[in-house]
């Protein structure tokens, strides 16, 4: 339930990292509670030092329909007369179509000096025409075909030169992590959700699987992708591998991953849902998840409540 409530500054506190089976990491202080499960169903709040090794952490349900003031980066246009002069506010597609192009931008996409293009492989030119629709919104769109990165593959490039957007982006951090401003409407961080997972992701017999290339440089916006599932009652894992990260979605929970991200490619989202979950959640644990470390720190840093 939503209620009237602020943030307060509550001073410098020790610093716990608890992180549960899945990928989940929560950092928090000594005296934050958490709902516990034991395996015999009994349900008690517990903080950190209270864990005991068979106690589940309940996980909350999916928050319903939420909308805060955007609040966009600063914009200041460029002075070129033939760059474009839109910022991301200035489009007229709707909340979730915009989630969509920035989730596509953000994955197949980049943001350089004054321009920003978005990348099309040739073999989802199904999805062509909607990308362009999308992006021609905010201006005038350069269109090439051609080979492009480290393969053979040709790859379609729809490019826009637009310094004051591409500075408004930049500083959204729109390739490390999810811009701010889709944290405070469901609709564009579904939307994002559905771009990140369509050019970066594909489907395979156990549920979606969204890849980080890079290592673990992207950890953190793995982390928050993760997050922002868990506002829409999407539950996934966290894969930590030696060249990339997987975030994988519970076989369960596809069918309310196809209904509120899903994927623009229809090839990609009729296999999504053939997909069809087996296991349910366990009678006693719900949608508990099981701790798997707590670690507190000698760090003490500013915190909220």
């Amino acid at each position: 339930r939503w209620a009237n409530a602020f943030v307060a500054y509550s001073g410098r506190k020790q610093l716990v990292n608890i992180e549960f089976w899945g990928g989940i990491k929560i950092q928090c202080s000594p005296e934050h509670k958490f709902l516990t499960i034991d395996q015999s169903g009994r349900s008690k709040w517990r903080k950190a030092d209270e864990f005991v090794k068979s106690n589940y952490v309940v996980l909350g349900n999916a928050i319903e329909d939420w909308s805060a003031q955007l609040t966009f980066p600063k914009f200041q246009a460029g002075k070129a007369w033939n760059a474009s002069k839109m910022s991301i506010s200035d489009s007229s597609i709707s909340r979730f179509d915009l989630g969509v192009w920035l989730g596509r931008l953000a994955s197949d996409g980049s943001v350089v000096n004054h321009q920003l293009y978005l990348l099309v492989a040739q073999h989802e030119e199904i999805i062509l025409p909607y990308i362009k629709n999308l992006t021609a919104q905010f201006g005038h769109i350069h269109y090439q075909l051609k080979k492009g990165g480290r393969g053979t593959q040709m790859l379609h490039f729809l490019t826009i030169s637009a310094l004051g957007l591409v500075n408004q982006l930049k500083a959204s951090g729109v390739k490390s992590r999810i811009p701010d401003f889709a944290w405070q409407n469901n609709h564009i961080l579904a939307g994002y959700l559905r771009g990140m997972f369509d050019g970066d992701g594909t489907v395979l017999p156990d549920g979606a699987v969204l890849t980080f290339g890079q290592k673990d440089k992207h950890l953190y916006w793995a982390r928050e992708i993760q997050q922002a599932l868990l506002l829409l009652g999407i539950r996934s894992r966290l894969n930590v591998c030696a060249d990339r990260i997987n975030v994988c979605i519970f076989k369960k929970d596809m069918p309310i991953f196809n209904k509120k991200v899903g994927f623009i490619n229809p090839l990609k989202q009729a296999k999504a849902e053939k997909i069809i979950p087996i296991k349910k959640d366990s009678k006693i644990y719900g949608r508990a998840v099981k701790i798997k470390s707590v670690e507190f720190t000698d760090d003490y840093v500013d915190m909220y409540d």
